[in-house]
């Protein structure tokens, strides 16, 4: 599967309880206004390989969060673009 990233705001993000006490504080967090919530649900300053991981404590927690509160999902077609199973992408119908 090749890498998907979705733009979310910061303080959307916040709302996850556990969040503040997990943020990885960088360079490009201070002042951001969005973050980018990668289909590994571990979340970015920005969309690029080489972006500072933020938030990279994946729970089922985090995970309902995701898919609950932001309405996370990957696009059915960036699924199919895999050549093997992905243990936390899931397609809805």
């Amino acid at each position: 599967m090749r890498d998907f990233y979705k733009a979310y705001q910061v303080s959307r993000m916040e709302a996850f309880e556990a969040w503040s006490d997990a943020i990885q504080e960088t360079d490009h967090t201070d002042g951001a206004r969005f973050y980018y919530l990668r289909n590994d649900f571990v979340v970015v300053a920005d969309a690029s390989h080489e972006a500072p991981i933020v938030f990279d404590q994946i729970t089922p927690e985090w995970i309902a969060f995701c898919h609950d509160s932001l309405r996370f999902q990957v696009p059915a077609e960036t699924i199919l673009q895999t050549s093997g199973p992905n243990q936390y992408a899931s397609v809805t119908r």
